[in-house]
This record gives C-alpha cells, sequence and structure tokens, in this order.
C-alpha cells in the first residue's frame, strides 16, 4: 500500500511541477588552489554544525547528520567506513519543523537514534519508527495524568509536572548519568542559566525497561556552582555571583557531559552565548548530585575559541570507533564581530579511548576544507571570464574575518558540455580594497551596451548604507574589467534587500525586480536615457505578492527554464525552498508557484526542500542543454546545483536564428545563438552600419533596426573562435 501511495504522489507531483523537474547534482569537479580535487564541492557550506551520528542507508555503519542553527536545515553525509559522501537525499527524511537544536539518542533501546529537538514550550521528542521501508518518525507524546497529553517533554518538578523549558539558545545534554540504561537530562535553568538542573529518568527504576521517559527533576543547583560570566564561576558556600556589586546574568548555554577522567563521573563542558571558550568542569560528586571546585579551558591541548558561543559535540567522525570532539559556534545569526565562517569545525581527535579520552588538536575546517565555502551568504554569478565560450563560477560573500567582502574566481577548465572547476582567485578585481561588507553581485547589460557588466548592492563599512553600482565591461566576448571604477546607481535598498535585473517588459532594456524586506516584489522599470541610467517605481506589488513575513527580501532570477519559450521565474528567501513562476509575464499573482520541483530518490516523487536556509538562485546553462541548471548560493557559504532532469544537449557547432524575416523595422529584431557571438549589420555595398554587438549564447536577445531605411542587409555573425555566419534579412 505505501508503494502505491508513493507512486501515487509521484504522478501527482510530476504533474503539479510539469517540466520543471531538478535532480540535486553534485558531480561536477571541483579542485581547490592546491589543484586537490574536493570529496564534497556542492554540499553547501557550514556554518553553525551540530554533530550526531546514525545509520541513514541501514548497512551497519554510523553516518553524519549535521544540524546547522544559522539556516535550521539537515546536512547528511554517508559513511563508508573510510570517507564520507554528501547524501542530500536524506536531508528530506527528517520532520521539518526541527528547530534550534537536534540531538539524536536511543532512549527506548531498539537500537534506533530518536529525535530530541526544540519547541517553545520545551523539548519536542521524535520517535524513530523506521523499517524496511525507510526511516519514519513519529510524534512522541507524554502523559499528563488527566485526558489531555504534552506536546513536549514533562518532568516532575518540586511541585508536580512541568515542562523542561529552555532558553532560545540552549543546548542540553542527554546522556545515561546514572548508567541503568535510559536517557537522562542535563540543562540549563529556565530563567536562572547560572545554574544547572538534572533530571533523572525513572523508567529503568519504574518499568523496568529503558523505553520511557519519566522524568524527575533531581537539583537545580547541580555542581553546586553558579556560571556568573564566561569562564567566571562561583565555588563558594554558597555559591554568588557579582562584579562590580551588580550580579552578572549571561543567557544561553551549551552543555556537554562526558567522564573526561575515568572516574566514572560525569563532568560538564560548558560555554555561554557570549563567551568565546569552551570551559571544562570537574566533577568530583556524583553524577546525578555533582560538586565542582575548579574550571579549566578546554581542551587543554589547543583551547577552543571563538568569537562567539562555541559548543561542543562527542562523536566517532574519523572512524577508529573512539569517540572524537567537535566545537563549532552555536550561533543563530552571523555575528558582527566576524567569525571565520570558513573555520567553524574544530577537530580534535581521540587518541584514547571513550571511557578515558585524549583530544589532539587536528584541524579547524573539519569537511568544509572539501566544500566550496565562502564564509557565509554566497551569492554565485556566471560569466565567460576568457571569452572561450564555457561559463566560469564566481562567488561574493557577506564578509570575510576582517569584515570585508569578497568575490571569489572559480575558472571553468571543462568545457561547455562538461564543466570543471578550478580556484583561480580568491580576491577577484581585489574587492577587498574597496571597503564593502553584504557584498551581492551578478552580470547584466545594464548600461544597454550588449556586454555584460558586473553589477553589485554592497554596504559600506564607513556609512553602513547600502547602494547599488556596476563596473563596465570592455570585452567583446571575455570579461576586460580593466581600469574600471565602480559606477553608483541611484536606487535606495536596506542591507537586507535583494535586487534582480529582467528585462519585465521586453523593451531591450533590464529592469529591476526588488525583493524588499516587507515581503513585496517591486518592478522598477528601466528608463535609461543617453546612457543616464534611471529606474522608476512601475509596481510596487509586482504578481501582488504582498507583505510576506515568512518570504521576505526575496531574491528572483528569469530564465527560460523548459524550453518554451517564455520567461519562467524562479526566487528564494530564507525558508530555503525555491519557489518558481512559469511564463510570470503572463501570471497575477505570485502565490501561483511551483515547490515541489526538486526529486527524492529515496520516496520517489518531486519535493520541496530546503536548500540551505537563506537562498540566493541564479540560473546557468552549464551542461549547454536546452533547459539550464538552477544554480543556488546558500546563507551557509556554499553553492548547490539543480540539474534539469530532461534537458536535452544543444549543438556544438555555431546556430543562429533571426526571426521574423522579412522584418518590420519599428519591431525589435529577435535573435537566437548557441554561442556567444558578435553581430554587425552591413549593406549591399558591404558598409557596416551598426556597431559589433555581442549576443550571449542560450539566450533570446532583441536589437532594434529602426533607424534602417527599408532594403535587404547582411548579418555578420563573429564567433569566439573567428567562425563568420552570414545572414541576409528584408527590412520594410
Amino acid at each position: 500500500m505505501r508503494r502505491f501511495l508513493m507512486i501515487c504522489l509521484c504522478l501527482f507531483s510530476y504533474k503539479a511541477s510539469a517540466q520543471f523537474t531538478y535532480r540535486q547534482h553534485d558531480e561536477i569537479a571541483v579542485r581547490d588552489e592546491e589543484n586537490t580535487l574536493l570529496e564534497f564541492p556542492w554540499a553547501g557550506g557550514l556554518n553553525a554544525a551540530q554533530y550526531n551520528t546514525m545509520d541513514l542507508n541501514a548497512d551497519n555503519k554510523d553516518d553524519l547528520v549535521l544540524f546547522d542553527r544559522t539556516s535550521n536545515s539537515i546536512v547528511t553525509f554517508i559513511s563508508d567506513g573510510t570517507r564520507y559522501s554528501h547524501a542530500p537525499e536524506y536531508e528530506s527524511v527528517f520532520p521539518n519543523d526541527i528547530t534550534n537544536f537536534v540531538i539524536l539518542r536511543d532512549y527506548n533501546c531498539d537500537g534506533l537514534k530518536d529525535i530530541f529537538t526544540r519547541h517553545t514550550l520545551g523539548i519536542k521528542v521524535y520517535t524513530n519508527v523506521s523499517d524496511n521501508n525507510g526511516i519514519a518518525w513519529q510524534h512522541f507524546t507524554f502523559y499528563t495524568g488527566s485526558t489531555t497529553e504534552s506536546q513536549v517533554l514533562l518532568t516532575k518538578g518540586f511541585s508536580g509536572k512541568t515542562n523542561l523549558q529552555l532558553q532560545y539558545d540552549d543546548l542540553p545534554a542527554l546522556t545515561d548519568a546514572d548508567g541503568d540504561g535510559d536517557l537522562d537530562v542535563y540543562n540549563p535553568k529556565f530563567g536562572n542559566p547560572l545554574y544547572i538542573e538534572f533530571h533523572k529518568n525513572y523508567s529503568v527504576e519504574r518499568y523496568g525497561t529503558c523505553d520511557s521517559l519519566d522524568f524527575e527533576r533531581i537539583t537545580d543547583t547541580w555542581g553546586n556552582f553558579m556560571a556568573c560570566h564566561c569562564e567566571h564561576f562561583s565555588f563558594d558556600d554558597p555559591p554568588a555571583c557579582s562584579s562590580g556589586g551588580r550580579t552578572k546574568h549571561a543567557i544561553g548555554k551549551a552543555l556537554l557531559v562526558l567522564d573526561v577522567n575515568n572516574d566514572s563521573k560525569k563532568d560538564l563542558i560548558l560555554s555561554g552565548s557570549e563567551c568565546t571558550a569552551l570551559s571544562l568542569l570537574p566533577n568530583t560528586g556524583s553524577s546525578e548530585n555533582g560538586d565542582v571546585n575548579s574550571f579549566s579551558a578546554f581542551p587543554d591541548d589547543t583551547p577552543v575559541e571563538f568569537k562567539l558561543f562555541p559548543a561542543a559535540y562527542y562523536e566517532d567522525v574519523d572512524f577508529d570507533g573512539k569517540k572524537d570532539l567537535i566545537s563549532a559556534p552555536n550561533i543563530s545569526v552571523k555575528d558582527h564581530s566576524y567569525i571565520n565562517l570558513q573555520q567553524t569545525n574544530w577537530l580534535f581527535k581521540n587518541t584514547g579511548s571513550n571511557d578515558n579520552p585524549a583530544f589532539i588538536f587536528v584541524q579547524k575546517d573539519f569537511l568544509q576544507d572539501q566544500m566550496i565555502d565562502a564564509g557565509d551568504n554566497a551569492i554565485p554569478a556566471f560569466a565567460d571570464l576568457e571569452g572561450d565560450g564555457d561559463l566560469d563560477l564566481f562567488i561574493s560573500n557577506n564578509s570575510s574575518p576582517d569584515g570585508i567582502s569578497r568575490i571569489v574566481l572559480y575558472e571553468n577548465t571543462g568545457s561547455k558540455t562538461d564543466p570543471e572547476f578550478k580556484f583561480k582567485d580568491g580576491d577577484y578585481l581585489d574587492f577587498s580594497q574597496r571597503t564593502f561588507f553584504n557584498l551581492k553581485i551578478s552580470f547584466n547589460d545594464i548600461n544597454n551596451d550588449k556586454r555584460n557588466d558586473l553589477v553589485f548592492s554592497a554596504t559600506a563599512t564607513t556609512d553602513q548604507i547600502t547602494r547599488l553600482y556596476y563596473i563596465s565591461n570592455g570585452g567583446n566576448f571575455g570579461l576586460d574589467f580593466s581600469g574600471a571604477t565602480a559606477t553608483p546607481v541611484t536606487f535606495t535598498l536596506t542591507s537586507p534587500e535583494n535586487i534582480s535585473f529582467v528585462d519585465v517588459d521586453q523593451d531591450g532594456a533590464s529592469d529591476i525586480l526588488a525583493g524588499r524586506s516587507g515581503g513585496k516584489l517591486e518592478y522598477w522599470k528601466n528608463n535609461s536615457d543617453k546612457g543616464a541610467l534611471a529606474f522608476t517605481l512601475a509596481d510596487n506589488d509586482f504578481l501582488r505578492a504582498g507583505s510576506a513575513v515568512e518570504s521576505f527580501s526575496v531574491k528572483c532570477t528569469a530564465a527560460d527554464l523548459d524550453a518554451d519559450g517564455k520567461t519562467d521565474l524562479v526566487c528564494g528567501d530564507q525558508t530555503g525552498i525555491l519557489k518558481l513562476i512559469s511564463d510570470f509575464r503572463e501570471e497575477t499573482n505570485r502565490s501561483m508557484k511551483l515547490t515541489d520541483i526538486v526529486f527524492d530518490p529515496l520516496s520517489e516523487i518531486y519535493r520541496h526542500r530546503n536548500l540551505g536556509g537563506r537562498v540566493w538562485p541564479t540560473v546557468a546553462n552549464l551542461f549547454h542543454a536546452d533547459k539550464p541548471s538552477i544554480v543556488v548560493g546558500t546563507v551557509l557559504g556554499g553553492i548547490k546545483i539543480l540539474r534539469h532532469d530532461d534537458e536535452q544537449p544543444l549543438r556544438i557547432d555555431p546556430v543562429v536564428e533571426v526571426y521574423p524575416n522579412p522584418h518590420d523595422r519599428d519591431e525589435l529584431l529577435k535573435v537566437r545563438s548557441n554561442i556567444p557571438i558578435v553581430l554587425q549589420v552591413f549593406n549591399l555595398l558591404g558598409q557596416a552600419v551598426t556597431e559589433p554587438e555581442l549576443i550571449a549564447a542560450d539566450s533570446l536577445a532583441t536589437t532594434s533596426v529602426s533607424f534602417l531605411s527599408p532594403g535587404l542587409y547582411l548579418l555578420k555573425f563573429t564567433g569566439p573562435q573567428n567562425q563568420i555566419l552570414v545572414r541576409r534579412i528584408v527590412v520594410y
């Protein structure tokens, strides 16, 4: 029955998505600056990864399940016992309402790890009910003693059952503290995170099995200490925090509990939301009623140090059977203290044992060193750098550790049908010298000279104002920005907002679609005249999007995605889910959008998918096909590629279409070429009557011939390898 339902869903989804069907494509090779192949370049980056292990593919090997707080998304890697490979198909098997933290623990001793995640009222639990049909979850509800059940984890407090409540930034520790086989909880005290609570699970004591979650709070002052502030603890009797007559209250704690010195007592590794380091607090009491009298930076070999809120995780990630220590910042958004988000996965190898660990520092960019990771807010753009006919990859970011944005260039060293990228430049055009952050790039012909210019918005470090600029391209086929300066464009936008250049009214000039922070999509018409760029508001609620809190500062890009000759629109926002509008010029309602466009090989249906939190899509014909790919940049600093699963290859030899012919000179002449090509019009005497004009590959270009007298003309097309094609056209 389940198989039948999946087939029905697949058919329904395919019909709904029509010809907009994609698969996540991870096969394009990428080499780093040392010419070494990256193992999973298109995994999408990492910022604030929380580490768990779980057997995803039922091969009895633990795989990696990461939850990144800054994108609220799952990232999965399959292990073959010696190495990891990115496996995005497993990311969709997790519930879509997990948030803030994900802790995988087997609470009912059935060999399957269950989910503990944050709820606004405490901790939400999902029981793993997987079988031969695949991974599945069931929401666990708690008995309250009445006819209703609680949606969140309950504990018996000092005055009856209550929610085990957490603050927004808290990361609790779930472990078998007393060695009886069931799962206990350590957590920062709600409302007063200076203290740590311990909640004992009485499943084994009361029912003889570990398959229940029956908690009682044993103490709300575990360890008999107070966490006053970062690396400031009180071990007095009674403990008290004060500084200059004022008590310090740090909100948000990240906890890891394990026995670090093989004395059978659980010790505490602790950090706070304003802290830069991990603190080890050795326990000289019992695991249930701890006694802490000292602290030290942890690990002692190379103490963890982040600009903000490090957290620690204890999992075997190097396949030797011993649990290692991984530390990453437990942040939800990019902080202004310039965290190096390209190095946020610190790995410490366990050279001891699980009972008596000894941690040795290995690297700061575990997993990140094998993927494209520009830090955060990766904005991809494609252009033909050298005029060789293939597309090169440019990525801008929000900022680097120095607070300045850069453009990273990956050159296409493959071909236009079989791309391969190699790192070429970490600071293209020396953007680090321009003192911008929040850089968002694209390539568009903004000045209407038939060449793709570098257009970007950016926020100045000097006055914190976000502006729009362009750098004019002087090259015919490739990019030539030598000697060019950044020219400001009069257009008002704020830091989170996004703009896209689309010829909405098909007059041959690029208009602006602005994704505003309130959720509306604005259409600004290009009214430029004689080189003076000017945009006027034509529609302040384009496609009737309205204000949408769940979809603010939308970023859209336009292209013919399904080869039907009509222009479609694909948009991304902070949900990480792409929205696609077919033939957008004929659509009047943005709510009439497609989201189930990404194929899920496990369920064999097309789904919507969180591709990495806030996403910025662009379109690129990477494989020289009739249907281009969608390329997505993520808040995590990485790139993901969605390749159309029904594309057909285009011809490699030059093919140029010109229509209509004969041509009414008062209309726009349409030209389509499968390669970048330069057009120049000649009369029958061989005299040039137009300047050379670049026609981009695999796109429909328009040009005006209204100044020509009626008659017969020759259209000369010159390709990047000096290929020459001539077409005759009658103008009337």
